[in-house]
């Protein structure tokens, strides 16, 4: 990942957000390895729809049509997935409407229509909260109804998979067991601050406040997990374009909840990509780390965080063998109803992780945390602290 990538990249993104035609693309007559580089990084950041649709607007790629046909072809793939989403959506509304469930739309489900494009937000999946008296109701129609493949439980959602290929995420709650205590009170008034789209309707939306408050809390775990990637920085930059981030509400929650120092500083690097902003060294440091972490995080990013917060080696080991018994029951969700069978569900797991694939994964987690160097741990701790987000 070198500088040029980078910033040629975060241009390519801050003209497509701002729906600008970039000419001088055209004019420098980039090397076909260098386009294989911006391609490569801008994928990885899942942000190449909106750098694809400049260049190719701008006439840039016209020397190299096989980069041409390549671009066109993932923009071609990027509707269709794009339509996929808003179908299933379309048809989970109108599905709960009927069964007089209310719900709400999350994340890039909602962020997308502030893009030139809508496609050009990527998502892998979609994101809906319903209230946790629907579950059983709304899970049993989506499954006998549309019949969607229930996969995955956690404690705040259950996971399905269309015919379609899309994802769905089914949210009960937004509140999250690592969230700090502030923050979980806000979100738990969700409800409180939304209200239905039309009289009587049971598609609601959050207040401005609300869905703000809710993408800075979100876009922090991600951090502290890891990484969350340079999309998120997109979504808030369109963000500021149409909701007030000076209203007292949302400053209020922000101060309480001790998101203040993050929120700026992702502004800041919002204006230092897409904009003419002035960079400082914190907006550089969370920079390296956001690019380094990649649009899901990085294993070594995520211990290094917990190493900063005094976990050992030793115990980070423990915790891969041993889980606590919230955690197991995220995996066995039926352990919840069958506290007993605790143990049982420890030696089950353990059989699950002799599959190649797991292993292989655990295997390197631990290698990872054996060659954490405390450079590395220490820049990272040191950025928590500064963000206060540890």
């Amino acid at each position: 990942m070198n500088r040029y990538t980078v910033d040629t990249v975060v241009r390519l993104i801050g003209h497509a957000l701002k729906n600008e035609v970039a000419d001088n693309y055209r004019d420098e007559k980039l090397s076909e390895e260098t386009f294989k580089k911006l391609i490569k990084f801008a994928h990885a950041h899942r942000m190449l729809p909106m750098a694809a649709d400049v260049l190719l607007k701008s006439g840039a790629v016209e020397h190299i049509p096989e980069i041409g046909s390549f671009l066109r072809k993932k923009q071609f793939e990027d509707v269709l997935r794009s339509q996929k989403r808003d179908y299933e959506l379309q048809r989970m509304g109108q599905l709960f409407s009927e069964l007089k469930i209310k719900f709400i739309p999350l994340k890039g489900s909602v962020v997308k229509a502030l893009y030139p494009e809508p496609w050009m937000r990527t998502s892998c999946d979609i994101d809906v909260l319903i209230h946790k008296e629907d579950l059983e109701r709304a899970t049993c129609a989506l499954t006998e109804r549309f019949g969607f493949k229930r996969f995955a439980e956690t404690f705040h959602d259950i996971s399905f998979n269309a015919d379609s290929g899309v994802h769905i995420e089914l949210h009960y709650t937004l509140v999250e067991d690592d969230m700090k205590s502030v923050a979980k009170t806000y979100l738990e008034e969700v409800w409180e601050r939304s209200a239905p789209i039309t009289d009587g309707g049971f598609e609601y939306k959050m207040s401005d406040e609300m869905f703000l408050f809710y993408h800075v809390v979100h876009m922090a775990k991600h951090v502290t997990l890891g990484g969350c990637g340079i999309r998120p920085f997109a979504d808030l930059f369109l963000l500021r374009q149409t909701m007030d981030f000076n209203g007292e509400g949302f400053k209020e929650m922000l101060e309480k909840a001790e998101f203040k120092i993050f929120f700026e500083t992702a502004v800041s690097l919002c204006d230092v990509w897409f904009s003419e902003g002035q960079r400082t060294e914190l907006t550089e440091e969370l920079e390296r780390y956001v690019l380094s972490g990649g649009v899901f995080g990085t294993t070594q990013n995520s211990l290094a965080v917990k190493r900063g917060e005094g976990e050992s080696n030793t115990r980070h080991f423990k915790k891969l063998i041993f889980l606590p018994r919230e955690q197991l029951e995220k995996v066995y969700p039926e352990l919840k109803k069958h506290r007993w069978m605790f143990p049982f569900y420890q030696v089950r797991r353990w059989f699950r992780m002799f599959d190649s694939k797991k292993r292989k994964r655990y295997v390197s987690a631990i290698n990872v945390g054996n060659n954490l160097s405390d450079e590395h741990i220490n820049k990272v701790s040191k950025l928590m602290k500064e963000l206060e987000l540890k």
